[in-house]
């Protein structure tokens, strides 16, 4: 019986519409040169609602509804410019990048629920209340990240490569005097048996040494920096904590 009441009397519904698309472009600006740039973005519109049918015969009693609504977006836009040249030494190859990103998320939710008596059976309805009014909530996120990187990458004579890298992110979501942060990092490979040409060797024939160093840096998520206050009502006054 509870199953059947659940499937029948308890019910809650997502509706989601989204809007997903992107656009990308790269050109050849020499040979040796390119530039590629894309831009992307999520849009999505959330509604959420649950609705539970009373439990007594007046229909006023036991139940429960509530309802949100919620929208965000998400923009994503980045390029990358390279630089490959063979031959620079003999037996060099290198390749530079230099690129950045922007990202940037905002979204809102209100909601509202209503699990008190009823005024009027089997309504379902923020209004249909008896007593004191039933409080809404609102929710807003929203954060941007801005980075700038390059990094740089050496094989020589497919026996050792090396690699480069730093980046510099500024996050909205840290003080502007600690917003920015950099972190740098690089590795330095070396494979023996390319050089020592052990490729028919029956006992090893691939060996690799390894060397690397880096550091990591992110941001934290937003309004962490300062106390902040929620605001409700009880008993018809409003609240704040």
């Amino acid at each position: 019986i509870d199953v059947f009441w659940s499937v029948y009397n308890q019910n809650t519904w997502l509706r989601r519409n989204k809007l997903i698309g992107s656009v990308g472009l790269f050109y050849e600006i020499a040979p040796w040169l390119t530039l590629m740039g894309r831009t992307g973005t999520d849009h999505t519109f959330d509604e959420f609602e649950s609705r539970n049918k009373p439990t007594d015969i007046t229909g006023t009693l036991g139940g429960g509804y509530s309802h949100s609504l919620g929208k965000g977006n998400t923009l994503n836009n980045e390029f990358l410019l390279t630089a490959r040249k063979k031959g620079i030494l003999r037996g060099l190859e290198a390749a530079l990048n230099f690129g950045g990103t922007q990202y940037q998320i905002r979204s809102y939710t209100i909601a509202g629920s209503n699990y008190s008596q009823w005024r009027d059976p089997f309504l379902y309805s923020f209004g249909n209340y008896v007593g004191y009014p039933l409080p809404t909530g609102e929710n807003r996120y929203e954060k941007r990240l801005h980075s700038l990187y390059s990094f740089a990458d050496l094989n020589y004579r497919d026996w050792l490569f090396g690699q480069v890298s730093l980046r510099n992110d500024w996050s909205s979501t840290l003080p502007k005097a600690t917003g920015s942060y950099l972190f740098p990092a690089c590795n330095l490979s070396f494979v023996p048996s390319a050089l020592l040409q052990w490729q028919d060797n029956r006992l090893v024939n691939f060996a690799k040494l390894r060397l690397a160093y880096s550091e990591t840096a992110t941001d934290d998520e937003p309004y962490q920096l300062q106390r902040v206050y929620t605001t409700g009502s009880f008993a018809g006054q409003p609240t704040a904590g």
